[in-house]
This record gives C-alpha cells, structure tokens and sequence, in this order.
C-alpha cells in the first residue's frame, strides 16, 4: 500500500517552488507599488497637497465601483480545481462588469457637484479597466506557470505610472492628461505582456458552452465582499474630503502610502498560497485556537519595535520623502503600522474564507467593519483630525479580525463534532 503523506523531499519540492513564486510575485509588486509611491511623492512635491488631494479623491469614487464588478475572480481563478470555467468566460463577464460600472460612474458623477474632478476620474477609470482586465489575464497565466508575465507587466505598469507623473510634474502638465497617458501606456503592457502569450495558449479559448451566468451564481457574492472591502478603507477619506477639505485627503493619502506599501508582501505570499491552500489543509490549520495566537504573536514581535522607531523618526521621515508641507503629519505612521498588523491578519483569514467558499461569513464581517468606520469616523475625525480617521478603521479592522477568528474556531469546533 502506497504512504499518501509526503516524503521530506517533496516537501523540499513544495517549499522551493512556493518561494519561487512568491520571490517572483514579491517583485513584481515590489516594483510596482515603491513606483506607485514614488509618483505620489512626485505629484506631492510637484503640485501640492490639494491636487494630490483630488487624485486620491478620485480613485476613492472609482476603486468600489470597478472592484465591486472584478467579484475577486483572481482567486477564484487560482483555486477552481477542475478548470469548468474558461479564459472567455471571465473576459466577457469582466468586460460586462466594466460597463456597468462606468455606468454608475457617470451617474455618480452626474449628481456630483464638484466639476473639478471630472476628467481624473474619467481618465483614472480607463487605466484601472485596463488593470481590471489584466487581473483576470494574470490570473490564467499564473494558474499556467506563466507567472514572469504577470510580474513583469506589474513592474512596468508601475514604472510607467511613475514616468508619466514625472513628465506631468515637470511639464506643468494637467493630472487628467497625465492620467491618460498612464492609460495609453497600461493598455500597451496589457496587450504585448499578457495578453499575447495568453492566446498562444490555446486551450484556454475554446469555450462550447457559455457559462456566464453559471460564473455569476458561483461567485456573485465575492462583488459586494470586494467592493465593501474597498469603500471601508476608503470611507475615511470621504469624511476626511467633508469635513477637512480637499489638501487634507491629500495628507491622509500620503501617509496612507506607508500602509499600502507594507500590503505588498502579505498579498503576493496571500497569492502565492491560495492555489496550495485549495486542498484545504492548511485551512483546516489556521482554524485552530493555537494556530491562530501563533500568527497574532509572531507578527506583533516583528511589527513593534518597527513601531516605536515610527513614534520616533515618523515626522522626519514624512518631511523628508513629501516635504515639508507634510511633515507634521508624519506622527501618523504608529496608528498606520497598527492597521497594517490587523490587515495584514485580516488578509490571511480572507484567504482560507475565499478557499473554503465562505463568503456569507466574509459578507457578514465586511458590513459589521462598515457600520464600525461609518459611525465612528466622523465624530473622531472632528475630534482627531487625520488620527480619526485611521482610528476609526483600525476599530473596524479589529472587529473584522475578532469575526473571522470566532467563525474559523467555531468552525472546526463542528468538524470536530461530526467526525
């Protein structure tokens, strides 16, 4: 009789090719994201913390709507064990989600009253539909081994973010011009670095049957979860926009960049599990009251004293990298480094929730953290300032945590039972 467990050197095998893929995913996002970052220092150097304000304002209006339609397909791409849905399938229901939500984008903008960011948001939503396509593209490629093309058209659409900012902020050139030329030039990644080896991979489009709607029945309730996710840290800056002004948001945001950054590695090792964590054994793991305290205190040893050095050196640091104009708000970074502590907890049971399908529990947690920020943000943004807003969505990022551990516990307390 054949052992099924694993012998060390298939072991060896698994661990080796997991760190490939993440060492690849990890630079990739690695480059994007530190050139997404230098643009932003760039446009607040170059035009200020109210343009900055505008941009962030922006693609706040526009992340929900086009993430809402996306219904987290990259994962559900990575982790559909029989392949029943093909490349044309997502591409087409992808393509139907970008109409819609530019739909909704011009009715919002139609009942908006502040013209100025009219031609941002027109222009920012064509470079994140191109991003949207390419989640779906990236995620086929991945599934095929083909992860470098993901990586490396991930690494230029950062570095041509940052290339086009530069231009703008030298050239004195409008932020909506500058944003379309991000657009042109993230279209031209998408077709030559992703798409074209996509299609040599022929299996991949032959689809008999359409199944859109079958798509839409398996994963209808990821849309709300994502879209959720993206107005919870974006409410913030709502209130922020309200009830501080336009240069505020753009403090906020510059601040923010510091969080967004520290994401990059927890999401590419978030990517580079799920297609493993499919089987479900290591979901069953993270289920554990042990398990869980384990990941809390390994990640609180390593992120404390990176938060003390941040209480210390933060308004330094943030007048050196944006100006001096931002410099006062560096004491912002302790409170963001926190949040990045809960999310990045957060992101982990997101996972194995996505995995296992449980994307009720996920809903449920989702619209207790939006309640949290909506309620709290203004008052301790009238009471804070800029600290009131990240306190409010750590308060609902905690929640978040304290639901999903209690539904993975309660869980496998079940599986236990009926074993």
């Amino acid at each position: 009789m054949t052992s099924t467990i694993p012998s060390r050197i298939d072991i060896f095998r698994r661990l080796r090719s997991l760190s490939g893929e993440l060492l690849l995913i990890t630079s990739g996002r690695v480059i994007y994201s530190a050139s997404i970052w230098l643009a932003v220092i760039v446009i607040a150097r170059g035009y200020g913390a109210e343009t900055l304000g505008s941009f962030t304002y922006a693609m706040a209006v526009i992340a929900p709507l086009i993430i809402f339609f996306q219904f987290n397909a990259r994962v559900f791409v990575l982790t559909e064990k029989n392949d029943e849905f093909l490349i044309l399938n997502h591409l087409l229901f992808r393509v139907a989600g970008i109409v819609l939500a530019f739909l909704a984008l011009l009715t919002s903008l139609w009942w908006s009253t502040d013209s100025s960011v009219y031609g941002v948001a027109l222009a920012i939503f064509l470079f994140k539909a191109f991003e949207s396509i390419s989640d779906i593209v990236g995620g086929y490629l991945h599934k095929e081994g083909l992860l470098r093309y993901v990586c490396v058209a991930s690494a230029l659409r950062g570095l041509s973010f940052l290339l086009c900012a530069i231009i703008a902020a030298t050239t004195d050139m409008p932020i909506d011009q500058a944003c379309l030329w991000i657009a042109g030039s993230w279209g031209l990644i998408l077709i030559l670095v992703e798409l074209l080896p996509a299609i040599r991979l022929s299996h991949l489009w032959k689809m008999h049957q359409c199944k859109i709607f079958l798509l839409i029945r398996r994963c209808w309730l990821f849309g709300p979860i994502m879209a959720l996710s993206a107005i919870i840290y974006n409410l913030p800056i709502y209130a922020v926009e309200d009830l501080l002004g336009k240069s505020h948001v753009g403090y906020y945001a510059s601040m923010m960049y510091f969080y967004l950054s520290g994401r990059i590695v927890v999401d590419a090792l978030s990517l580079a599990l799920a297609p493993r964590l499919a089987g479900g054994g290591i979901g069953s793991a993270l289920s554990s009251r042990r398990r869980i305290t384990e990941i809390l205190g390994g990640s609180a040893m390593v992120l404390l004293p990176v938060m003390v050095a941040a209480y210390v050196w933060g308004p330094s640091l943030a007048g050196l990298i944006y100006g001096d104009e931002f410099a006062t708000h560096g004491q912002l970074l302790c409170p963001i480094l926190a949040l990045l502590f809960v999310a990045g907890i957060n992101q982990v049971f997101n996972v194995v929730l996505t995995i296992k399908r449980e994307t009720l529990t996920q809903l449920v947690a989702h619209i207790v953290a939006l309640i949290a920020v909506a309620t709290t943000a203004p008052p301790l943004i009238k009471l804070l300032e800029l600290q009131g807003a990240i306190a409010s969505l750590l308060i609902g990022m905690i929640l978040m945590s304290a639901f999903y551990a209690i539904a993975l516990l309660k869980r496998r307390r079940n599986e236990d039972a009926s074993q």
